[in-house]
């Protein structure tokens, strides 16, 4: 194969590798995943201790009271996103507070102070003990604040793959060719602001082959062709 056309090639991998699209509307973001898991936060208040990336990722965070709850669905929460590059003022004991009568949202610190907070992706079957960590390729969120708000995605060495802001409640979202170990909200508004429902992919999706992967091959296909 010639060696500029090898270049090209390696070019369009390398750039499908570290693709990573953002979103600020739910639809456009549901049409192109798969596998997902919702959680809309609608259970009694509870708070419970916050996770951190470094203890999760290496295997020696034990969730307990409601996060031991939704590592049973894949994912931990923190308030304590510093670690990450997200400044906070915090406790790091997350929570779920009732709004608008039965719905919840999950905030920071009751009362809706909500500076950051952090989603930590784990194996479900590890739920019981201290959590394995995942990775997953999609994550979204209809964020609630009065303020700006930015979703954050990190790989598993805690380096940012994407970002995405918007001004007011509404949706975030972001998908990754790069597996996603962490995720982070950043508010800059903390009154009255929290995550309202939080989407993932689960850990063993297999995003469908991009247009320029397929590109890429389709290239690799006919120049073995004109070859042999």
């Amino acid at each position: 194969m010639p060696k500029k056309l090898c270049l090209i090639v390696l070019f369009i991998l390398t750039t499908i590798h570290i693709q990573a699209t953002s979103f600020t509307d739910s639809v456009s973001f549901l049409a192109l995943v798969s596998n997902e898991t919702t959680l809309d936060f609608s259970g009694p208040q509870n708070s419970a201790v916050g996770a951190t990336f470094t203890p999760v990722q290496n295997g020696t965070f034990n969730p307990s009271a409601m996060n031991e709850l939704f590592a049973a669905q894949g994912v931990v929460f923190g308030e304590d996103v510093s670690e990450l590059g997200i400044a906070h003022l915090s406790d790091n004991a997350p929570g779920i507070e009732s709004f608008s009568g039965t719905d919840g949202i999950l905030v920071g610190n009751f009362g809706a102070d909500t500076p950051s907070l952090g989603a930590y992706f784990v194996d479900p079957s590890t739920a019981l003990g201290n959590v394995s960590p995942v990775t997953v390729s999609a994550v979204g969120s209809v964020v609630v604040s009065p303020g700006n708000v930015t979703l954050f995605v990190y790989d598993t060495n805690g380096s940012v793959i994407e970002s995405v802001s918007r001004n007011g409640t509404g949706f975030l979202g972001i998908t990754s060719n790069t597996p996603i170990a962490a995720a982070g909200f950043a508010f800059n508004n903390r009154s009255s602001s929290g995550v309202d429902t939080f989407i993932f992919t689960s850990a063993n999706t297999v995003p469908e082959p991009s247009s320029g992967l397929l590109f890429a091959l389709a290239i690799l296909g006919l120049a073995f062709k004109r070859n042999h």
